[in-house]
């Protein structure tokens, strides 16, 4: 790995970046070729690449790339018909039969191209070596906070105020206004508190000092605990997934009339496509131009978020924080066992 082509993101609203100007320039004095397309929407101005000594070209430039280098992003490529052939690094949700993966997986077949899944970089314990999980369960918390206190105020909570938000300070300053404006406070459930998105939640809930409740593993074998939990809260954050067949569901069209009202879910598990999922009361994730959805429950208010690149709302420290975990990857990558792991998860989703 000689030379790391930065493209621009094709996903609307997606502002992070998967190696910071500043993680660039430490690429480069090792030695690295970094080029940079220019990309509007990105946080990080391509000026700060520049100056880090980066070559910068005009975006959709990768492909016509050297067959060498490593195409670089975070979220999906265009949906075309197109072989896709050289070697590329990003978040393409393509191994476990989502929407689309056929076809993606046969551009590469068709192209000879390599795919290396960043969520498929582990180290040999099997765990992840960039995720932007923390993230994740911090904008989870400030979405539903944002959500749950307009409709206590009788505001529609549709939208969210903020496109992004430029700094953790500026979130929390942001917040606090929010909870200063309802006269109460909201119960808080945060499912799955152990894994990286529930600490993300759980952090920024002990920052606004907000009280909560957990529902961890052993927690969630018990189903009427379980519901308990669910029926009394007004912002719910869940952030497990099923990983088997048959898993009980936390929330169904079924249940819906026994929740409080004003209840917002967070899903970050983002997965209507799958028949595991585990809040099954949406068919379609939500988006940034479109975060909410009202769903109807017998005259309650219940709304659900479920966007799958959230942590785009915190792009500037959930960025620092990947590329801080990225950058040392690509600098050992002869030895680094994360590069060998997410070629094989690529070779087994091809011979499915």
């Amino acid at each position: 790995m000689k030379h790391i082509w930065i493209r621009k993101e094709y996903k609307q609203d997606e502002k992070r970046v998967a190696i910071t100007p500043n993680d660039a320039r430490v690429l480069i004095e090792n030695g690295l070729k970094i080029t940079v397309e220019e990309h509007d929407d990105r946080f990080f101005p391509v000026e700060e690449y520049s100056k880090a000594g980066c070559d910068i070209v005009p975006g959709d430039s990768w492909q016509n790339a050297p067959s060498d280098v490593y195409v670089l992003g975070l979220k999906e490529l265009p949906n075309v018909n197109s072989p896709l052939p050289g070697n590329h690094v990003y978040f393409a949700h393509a191994f476990k039969g989502q929407p689309g993966s056929d076809k993606l997986l046969k551009r590469f077949q068709q192209g000879g191209g390599n795919l290396y899944d960043l969520e498929y970089l582990t180290d040999q314990d099997g765990k992840r070596v960039a995720a932007f999980g923390f993230y994740a369960g911090i904008c989870a918390v400030a979405v539903g906070i944002e959500i749950w206190c307009k409709a206590e105020n009788g505001i529609s909570p549709q939208k969210i105020s903020q496109k992004y938000y430029s700094s953790f300070s500026y979130m929390l300053d942001h917040l606090e206004k929010h909870l200063k404006s309802v006269n109460a406070i909201p119960n808080i459930l945060v499912i799955g508190p152990s894994g990286r998105c529930g600490k993300g939640a759980i952090s920024l809930l002990d920052e606004l000092k907000l009280p909560y409740t957990c529902l961890d593993r052993e927690d969630r074998q018990d189903v009427e605990l379980v519901q308990r939990c669910i029926e009394k809260s007004n912002i719910i954050i869940n952030s497990v997934c099923a990983h088997k067949v048959g898993q009980e569901k936390l929330i169904t069209k079924e249940r819906l009339n026994r929740l409080a009202n004003n209840t917002n879910i967070v899903d970050l598990a983002c997965e209507p496509f799958s028949d595991n999922n585990l809040i099954d009361i949406y068919d379609e994730i939500t988006t940034f131009a479109s975060p909410v959805k009202a769903i109807e429950c017998d005259g309650k208010n219940v709304f659900l978020s479920a966007i799958d690149h959230i942590p785009s709302y915190l792009p500037k420290e959930s960025s620092e924080y990947f590329s801080s975990k990225l950058t040392p990857c690509i600098l050992q990558y002869k030895d680094n066992i994360c590069w060998l792991n997410a070629k094989s998860a690529f070779v087994k989703a091809l011979e499915k």
